[in-house]
């Protein structure tokens, strides 16, 4: 009888817990927001540094957005949209004069870590760090 009593408390006791790791029931995703000032640069081609800086908005994972992008003779201000999922990123950067690329990857509280495609961009790996 002690045996299957000390056994329904501790199946009790492992339901209690597994039924509070929930928190507000979410989905357990990494919920970072990546709103604030990013900076970052990356050499995509020899002989170029390309810099890029903005300022996002996170409104519940829909991202929004401008800044700036420069490299060897060129400089524009962009504007960038997207969204967030979790600790996951899907932004475009638009730079007029240039095709749009495409910035995926994962954030931290400090760092969006992801890569560039598009507008001549192919898996560039590109670190943005927070300011």
């Amino acid at each position: 009888m002690l045996r299957q009593s000390l056994s329904l408390l501790a199946l009790g006791s492992c339901l209690a817990v597994a039924s509070g790791c929930g928190g507000d029931g979410g989905s357990g995703a990494n919920e970072i927001s990546i709103e604030g000032g990013w900076d970052g640069g990356a050499i995509p081609f020899p002989g170029v540094f390309l810099n890029v800086a903005f300022t996002l908005v996170d409104d519940d994972g829909t991202i929004s957005g401008n800044g700036a992008a420069s490299f060897p003779g060129n400089a524009c201000n962009v504007g960038v949209n997207g969204n967030r999922n979790g600790d996951r990123f899907t932004l475009t950067i638009n730079c007029p004069g240039f095709a749009p690329w495409a910035y995926n990857g994962t954030a931290t509280a400090n760092r969006l870590n992801g890569t560039f495609n598009g507008s001549g961009f192919t898996n560039l790996t590109f670190t943005m760090a927070k300011d």
